[in-house]
């Protein structure tokens, strides 16, 4: 949608680009990641490891307030290249999923050795992490836009509102229009 408002804009599908002339990203998740990138291209990856664990120890020990048992895992330059790119592919077709057929020829891994690599470097499923990361932009679209329930629903990949809502219940304990409220 937003390539076709505007046809001019050169669009990636990498969560950050950090080049000499420009920084982006995709979300304020990928802001640390692309200031820790942006470290390593110029001063080396010391100084950004470092600052990673110094940010790592500030951050508060509770759990989110939208999730108490878990919070969703972030991606890590740390992980395999293959866990990477799926990541990425994830992320960038929130609107339209990608099955797990797809994803498995993308990179060119089986099925099972996908679902071994989110258990060993995610502690949690391709399918379980896919849907946790549709469920956590649908409420930052809800919480920091003006979309209806119905316009983020068809964002997120979810085929109806019913199972969007029922979804989303489960995953942070209220519906989508009571935290629209507590925005």
């Amino acid at each position: 949608l937003f390539s076709e408002s505007f046809p001019q804009l050169e669009l990636s599908r990498a969560p950050l680009v950090v080049e000499a002339a420009r920084f982006s990203c995709t979300n304020a998740g990928s802001a640390l990641n692309m200031m820790l990138e942006a470290m390593r291209q110029r001063h080396g990856d010391d100084l950004a490891r470092s600052v990673e664990e110094i940010l790592a120890c500030e951050r508060p020990a509770t759990p989110s307030p939208w999730h108490p048992d878990q919070t969703l895992p972030a991606p890590d330059s740390q992980h395999p290249e293959a866990l990477r790119t799926i990541l990425e592919l994830m992320s960038s077709n929130l609107e339209e999923p990608l099955s797990m057929s797809e994803i498995s020829h993308c990179v060119t891994l089986s099925r099972r050795q996908i679902e071994r690599l989110f258990t060993r470097h995610l502690d949690t499923t391709p399918s379980r992490y896919y849907l946790e990361l549709r469920l956590t932009r649908a409420r930052q679209l809800l919480t920091q836009g003006n979309a209806s329930i119905t316009e983020v629903t068809v964002a997120c990949g979810f085929v109806s509102t019913t199972h969007f809502s029922h979804c989303f219940r489960d995953y942070f304990g209220m519906s989508p229009t009571r935290a629209r409220q507590q925005r």
